[in-house]
């Protein structure tokens, strides 16, 4: 909880943490969908071109998403001094059942997934601040839940004691 910091330097700290989770859900997002966990647990520790092939993906990006996942310290990365071409990645057995079993019960890049879900609405939210429409009106799917659980959230932090 952010509120729960002092000063300018607790509510930074606060920022920092919990924006840093955040913008790990967009690339965890992309591992699920893609499945690029699931390709990086078969066949063994693959360089970026290795992954690309085995999932139809664009070598580049890829890589970008490796080293990001690997400087997240959600992937191993076998030689950081190695040319990046050439570095091979890996997806620890611990963080297995929480990246890539559905079935398992610390499965956790379903937050993620949500996370994502929920931004999609930002920009008419964005708009129903500025003129006062409905925000709700019409929607049927994405991350509508969001606002009235935001505010039932915050409303019960505000008068906590």
């Amino acid at each position: 909880m952010l509120g729960n910091r002092s000063g300018a330097v607790g509510l930074a700290v606060g920022f920092a943490y919990v924006f840093g989770g955040i913008l790990l859900d967009p690339t965890i997002y992309l591992g699920e969908r893609l499945g690029l966990y699931r390709a990086l647990r078969e066949g063994g520790p693959p360089t970026s071109g290795e992954l690309a092939m085995r999932t139809g993906t664009n070598e580049r990006y890829l890589r970008e998403w490796l080293e990001h996942h690997a400087a997240s310290g959600l992937l191993d990365v076998d030689d950081v001094a190695a040319d990046p071409l050439a570095r091979r990645f890996s997806l620890p057995t611990a963080h297995a059942p929480v990246l890539l079993d559905r079935d398992d019960a610390r499965f956790g890049a379903y937050r993620a997934i949500d996370v994502v879900r929920a931004a999609r609405p930002l920009p008419d939210l964005v708009d129903a601040f500025r003129n006062g429409t409905s925000f709700l009106a019409g929607r049927s799917s994405g991350g509508w839940w969001l606002w009235p659980w935001l505010c039932g959230v915050s409303e019960r932090r505000l008068r906590a004691p």
